[in-house]
């Protein structure tokens, strides 16, 4: 976590190395289980818990053992700074609700005199005055209407936030003049720089149901040959019902593995082909897009089938269901070894729901850049972005809690920019 942070730096973004991101992190984090060691808080709006071993099912124990015995250290907190190994997954939950923005900040603040939430409102365009934003268009229990504001700041994501941006006129300025669309900012980089954490899964039906212990449970961090710390688990048992996509087993119970690719170097893209603001962009994922990428997620993927097929996990379950025999044939672990192996991984290859990157920081538009480090966007006045889409690289674990810490730390820069901006102000009148 501290070498993506370091990387933002590296990129030209000074406010987000790690040292200044360190304090929002802390304020944000309520661990109750490390919230008193260093680098960890319990006085935050996110609660963060891990179930503990011994509340595992019998198929992730088992699982826990054999990559031990692989080399992967158990590792009981994986929210530490350099943390690396497998281990119970820091969970965002507070009861029975996972801990969105709705949850741990909102329903605190929807009382505040200085806040409005206006629910079943679609934003069609930023409105500006030359390149000032000015407010914003919205569509209402059907009707239009114009919010007029002081500053504007776009948070709809990796996949909205772009699409609003370029509706707006801020883009890339041929692809806008192609439907039609003023220019306000050109910038090529709205819409592209797309990442994701490419996820491949394997299902085994389970020998024996738990549902006292479905969910997700086991989490991992580890390392492939070319990268540190570029590859994870995230490994449960649940209910066949709970899959959103077909299985074709009667038993009641699977054990759903991942291997995800922590840092990918393929790169995707949004791109609006309408100026309708209800009309869906296109969406290019770009999943396993290099070479690099494949050979790197495979490796995590060998890990789980030899775990699977020929650890001690296997006693726990009843057969692999995903891939099928009739895929895989005699062995998974050989069948991974050849170029068949290699096309289906890039077939069945589905998102993380992370997407991240569309709307970029850096200090350069010419090299792709949408805001600055102060995510303000660049050739505009006013205007920010403010979600995972500007993040110059996907971060190298979970977006959740990172993605709440750019909406806590730009609160502090925007702050920290208005007093600057008073005290400048005050010098000048002084003078």
């Amino acid at each position: 976590m501290i070498d993506d942070f370091e990387e933002w730096r590296e990129l030209g973004n000074p406010s987000w190395s790690w040292d200044r991101v360190l304090t929002s992190f802390i304020e944000l984090e309520n661990d109750l289980d490390f919230g008193n060691d260093v680098h960890h808080s319990n006085t935050g709006p996110v609660t963060i818990f891990r179930f503990p071993e011994s509340d595992w099912p019998q198929a992730l124990r088992a699982e826990a053992q054999d990559l031990i015995d692989e080399g992967i250290p158990f590792c009981p907190d994986l929210n530490k700074p350099g943390a690396t190994g497998i281990g119970p997954i820091p969970r965002n939950q507070t009861g029975e609700l996972r801990g969105s923005s709705l949850v741990t900040h909102l329903f605190a603040s929807r009382h505040r005199s200085n806040l409005e939430i206006l629910g079943s409102t679609e934003a069609i365009r930023i409105l500006f005055d030359g390149t000032r934003a000015v407010g914003v268009q919205v569509e209402r229990n059907g009707q239009q209407e114009v919010i007029r504001a002081d500053n504007v700041v776009v948070s709809a994501g990796a996949i909205k936030s772009p699409q609003l941006l370029q509706l707006s006129g801020v883009g890339p300025a041929g692809e806008l003049k192609r439907l039609g669309i003023p220019v306000v900012s050109d910038l090529s980089g709205v819409g592209g720089n797309l990442q994701d954490h490419p996820c491949i899964p394997l299902l085994a039906t389970a020998a024996q149901p738990d549902p006292e212990h479905h969910g997700f449970r086991l989490y991992g961090r580890f390392s492939s040959t070319e990268g540190t710390n570029d590859l994870a688990f995230c490994h449960g048992q649940m209910a066949v019902s709970a899959i959103n996509f077909p299985v074709d087993t009667a038993a009641p119970d699977i054990v759903f593995f991942t291997a995800i690719l922590g840092k990918p170097t393929s790169r995707g893209w949004v791109k609006v082909n309408s100026t309708n603001h209800l009309e869906p962009p296109e969406i290019h994922l770009n999943f396993l897009g290099t070479e690099d990428d494949v050979a790197r997620i495979k490796q995590a993927y060998q890990v789980i089938a030899r775990a699977v097929e020929r650890g001690t996990l296997n006693s726990a379950l009843a057969g692999v269901i995903v891939p099928s025999r009739d895929v895989y044939g005699d062995s998974l672990v050989d069948w991974l070894g050849t170029t068949e192996a290699d096309a289906y991984l890039r077939q069945v290859v589905i998102t993380s729901y992370h997407a991240a990157g569309t709307c970029a920081m850096g200090p350069d538009p010419a090299q792709g850049a949408v805001v600055d480090d102060k995510l303000r966007v660049h050739g505009t006045e006013g205007l920010y972005v403010v979600d995972a889409s500007v993040m110059p690289t996907i971060t190298n674990g979970m977006t959740h809690l990172s993605t709440s810490m750019i909406g806590h730390h730009f609160v502090t820069l925007f702050n920290e920019g208005r007093e600057n901006s008073t005290e400048s102000h005050a010098m000048a009148q002084g003078q």
